[in-house]
């Protein structure tokens, strides 16, 4: 069953699950949100209006999901994930922490990620990978990897740490995990 915020049969901002009190906690649901009664909520979570989150799904500490972001069943959010605008991910999907994902991205299966030195270097939809905040094609990164790198004040090992996972992608791309909505 999926709970909207006034629900009648939830009591909140007590319960959003059975496992622990929320009254103390710092989460932020809009009211336009639905929430699947039995959700895992981390500690300053926030959820976006028109989202709506299915049942069995856990959302990790610090984490954001923006406007119309929905969860299938069963995804598993670690903490301080940014979902942008219009993201779906598919049931049992987990989402791995300090992931940022751009908008309108459909997400079919766990990403594959490498944790670099300074931020997680991730692909999740064919021909796109993300460097920190930053989401670009394959061919991008190989263009400009250096003037991002230097626009981020990454150190020359660091800018060379990141061009061997990008180019590690380009010569291995990872089969489908998502798509561009739209």
């Amino acid at each position: 069953m999926i709970f909207k915020k006034d629900n009648e049969h939830l009591d909140w901002p007590k319960y959003i699950n059975n496992n622990h009190y929320m009254e103390d906690e710092r989460i932020s649901i809009h009211e336009s949100a639905y929430v699947a009664a039995g959700t895992d909520l981390g500690v300053d979570v926030y959820i976006g209006p028109g989202v709506t989150v299915f049942p069995r799904c856990s959302i990790g500490s610090s984490s954001v999901l923006k406007p119309n972001v929905t969860l299938g069943a069963g995804v598993t959010i670690l903490p301080e994930v940014f979902l942008n605008a219009g993201c779906l991910v598919d049931p049992n999907v987990t989402i791995s922490a300090r992931i940022r994902i751009g908008h309108h991205i459909h997400v079919l299966s766990t990403p594959v990620c490498i944790t670099g030195s300074r931020h997680l270097c991730c692909w999740f939809e064919p021909g796109v990978l993300a460097i920190g905040c930053e989401q670009h094609s394959i061919e991008y990164w190989l263009c400009h990897y250096s003037e991002l790198g230097n626009y981020y004040t990454y150190s020359d090992e660091e800018i060379a740490e990141y061009l061997k996972y990008i180019k590690f992608f380009a010569a291995n791309p990872c089969k489908s995990l998502g798509r561009v909505i739209g």
